[in-house]
């Protein structure tokens, strides 16, 4: 039998009292220990005897996970601090055992049915089932796993432990897929162990996911270190350029323009648009933010409006916004923000 023809038998089962149930549940899932499926078809039983339990016990064990993470933020906050204060050993020597014990929990590992993830807001798990339809339920992980190897790799990239910060950083980007910042710390990595060409190919993935100014002009500043890099100067030059589009006071951008004038003799580059198309096609990088993204959003506000779901409709509107400047956009978020006054 498969999964879905197992828990259907299970469930078949209950009698509507919550005693009752819990026990047969508790059977079923014991019983199903050795099956191929067990790891499955035992979370299943466990997520219908949650909702089986009383509201007062229900908080009992929502309040005991909750302590689990305040306790793992906690140290989180403490590792940031040293690692602010540039005391990079001694926030390593807090992260390595915290890596170790999550690792050791195992308890949210993905199975036949289900996919764990640790998004941060909605629209990256709207994104994520958008691009890459996955065949499973999508969960969210109740434990911080992207802050926590976010932050292992960022410690261990401060200590130029590249290698060791690169698979941390994969890790992180394993748990949340779509988050540009994560991403690009972890393609930061490969820029620092000389692996360019590997720096482009992320760089360029990123970009197609980003859905916030200040995540495609950093895209357009990787793009343009790379052709610096490269002595494309005149391609580098309109990389910058774009990414002062999306992120006007961005020294970055400003400081890689004025070393690319340096190089050129002080001459000021600046390719017209028709050049910049051009470049973009024979390069194959984005001139701006991805139609899929800007589609995707505008359609969940329209929902959202339709719906009279303002508030849903103002997160969706605002990453449009952010990304186009469009005015009619802009309009409607002063008519959603007139409705909340």
């Amino acid at each position: 039998m498969d999964f879905d023809s197992i828990m259907r038998d299970i469930t078949s089962g209950l009698t509507g009292n919550s005693e009752e149930d819990i026990a047969y549940l508790m059977k079923q899932a014991e019983e199903h220990k050795t099956h191929p499926l067990a790891t499955e078809i035992v979370r299943a039983c466990f997520r219908l005897m949650y909702d089986l339990i009383p509201e007062d016990k229900k908080a009992e064990f929502e309040r005991a996970i909750s302590n689990d993470a305040d306790g793992i933020n906690a140290t989180l906050d403490e590792i940031r601090f040293l690692a602010y204060k540039k005391d990079f050993g001694k926030a390593l020597a807090l992260m390595e055992p915290l890596v170790s014990k999550v690792e050791k929990m195992n308890a949210f590992a993905d199975d036949a049915v289900s996919e764990y993830h640790t998004f941060r807001e909605p629209f990256e798990e709207i994104l994520y089932f958008h691009q890459k339809k996955p065949g499973k339920h999508l969960r969210q992980a109740q434990l911080p796993y992207s802050e926590i190897y976010t932050l292992h790799g960022s410690v261990l990239f401060d200590l130029k432990r590249f290698e060791e910060a690169k698979q941390a950083l994969a890790k992180a980007v394993r748990w949340n897929p779509i988050n540009a910042p994560i991403a690009y710390e972890h393609a930061e990595t490969f820029k620092m162990l000389g692996d360019m060409q590997e720096f482009l190919r992320l760089t360029k993935g990123i970009m197609r996911r980003a859905f916030r100014p200040q995540d495609l002009a950093r895209g357009f500043r990787n793009l343009g270190y790379y052709f610096a890099e490269t002595r494309l100067y005149e391609v580098a030059a309109g990389c910058l350029s774009l990414s002062l589009v999306y992120e006007e006071e961005s020294s970055a951008a400003q400081a890689e323009l004025y070393y690319i004038q340096s190089k050129t003799g002080g001459k000021p580059l600046q390719p017209t648009k028709e050049q910049l198309h051009q470049y973009a096609v024979q390069y194959g990088f984005p001139l701006g933010a991805s139609e899929d993204v800007l589609g995707l959003a505008h359609a969940y506000a329209q929902r959202m409006l339709q719906e009279k779901r303002f508030d849903h409709a103002r997160y969706f509107l605002e990453i449009v916004h952010g990304l186009t400047d469009d005015e009619e956009v802009g309009a409607l978020l002063e008519q959603i923000q007139a409705l909340n006054n």
